[in-house]
C-alpha cells in the first residue's frame, strides 16, 4: 500500500502560512482573524485542509474546517492572502493530466466484517482476500463477510459521493502517470441510527488494484474494513 504524500501546492500553502506565522505572526495576530470561504478543487480538498489546519494550530493564529465541498478558514488577513493566492493556483492543472480528464474512473467500494471465527467462505468477498488478509495481519481475522457495496462514476479531478445503507464516501479522484490518487472521507455504518467509525485518507493506487483503505472495530467485537477498486477503461470488470 503507497499512501500519496500532500502535493506541492498543499505544501507550498502550507509553507507561506508557515512564514507568516513566524515573521509577521505579531503584525498578522494583531489585525484579528477574519473568515474566508474558499474553493478548492474536490480531489485536493482534505490534503489542503489537513496541510492548513497543522499550520494554523501550530502557531495558534485560527483554524480550518469544510463545508459543502469548500474551505471555511479563519486566520489574520495576512495569512488570508498568501493562502487566496496559493489556492487560486490549485485551479490549474498539472501538465500529466491534460489528457486524463475526459477519462472516467469507475470506484468501487467494499464494506467487509472480519471476524476471529472461521466462517463460510462469502464468494462476494473472494477476490478482495488477498487484500483484506494482508491489510489484517496480527490481527486474528479467519472469516470475512460482505456488508455493503456501493460504486460510482468518477471524473479526473471532481468530487464524488457514494453511498448505501451502512456505507457512505465523499472525496476526489485524479488520473496521473503514477496511478490513480483517491482522496477518500468515509462513514461506516453500524446500525440505522449509530455511525461506529469515520476514516480519512489519501491514497495512490495502480489501475485495477483492490486496497484496504482502512480498519475500525466494531462494537461486537469484529473488525470493519473498507475496500476500494479503481477501474479505468479496458480494465476487467
Amino acid at each position: 500500500m503507497r499512501i500519496f504524500k500532500p502535493g506541492g501546492v498543499a505544501l507550498a500553502a502550507a509553507l507561506m502560512l508557515s512564514a507568516c506565522g513566524t515573521e509577521g505572526g505579531q503584525t498578522a495576530n494583531a489585525q484579528g482573524p477574519v473568515l474566508e470561504v474558499y474553493d478548492v478543487p474536490p480531489a485536493q480538498l482534505i490534503a489542503v485542509e489537513q496541510a492548513l489546519s497543522g499550520v494554523l494550530r501550530a502557531d495558534q493564529t485560527g483554524s480550518v474546517s469544510r463545508s459543502d465541498g469548500r474551505l471555511l478558514v479563519l486566520a489574520p488577513p495576512a495569512i488570508q492572502e498568501s493562502l487566496g493566492e496559493a489556492i487560486d493556483t490549485l485551479g490549474t492543472p498539472p501538465a500529466e493530466s491534460e489528457g486524463a480528464r475526459d477519462t472516467p474512473i469507475r470506484l468501487r467500494f467494499w464494506l467487509v466484517a472480519g471476524t476471529s471465527d472461521p466462517a463460510p467462505a462469502d464468494p462476494r468477498v473472494e477476490p478482495l482476500r488477498p487484500a483484506l488478509e494482508a491489510a489484517s495481519q496480527g490481527l486474528g481475522l479467519q472469516g470475512y463477510r460482505l456488508q455493503g457495496f456501493t460504486e460510482v462514476l468518477a471524473s479526473h479531478a471532481q468530487g464524488f459521493d457514494s453511498a448505501t445503507s451502512n456505507l457512505v464516501i465523499r472525496g476526489g479522484s485524479r488520473l496521473a502517470e503514477a496511478g490513480i490518487t483517491l482522496d477518500v472521507d468515509m462513514d461506516m455504518k453500524q446500525t440505522d441510527d449509530d455511525w461506529d467509525a469515520r476514516i480519512q485518507t489519501r491514497v495512490l493506487m495502480d489501475p485495477g488494484e483492490f486496497l484496504v483503505l482502512g480498519t475500525s472495530a466494531a462494537e461486537d467485537g469484529s473488525m470493519r474494513l473498507v475496500v476500494v477498486q479503481a477501474m479505468l477503461p479496458g480494465n476487467a470488470p
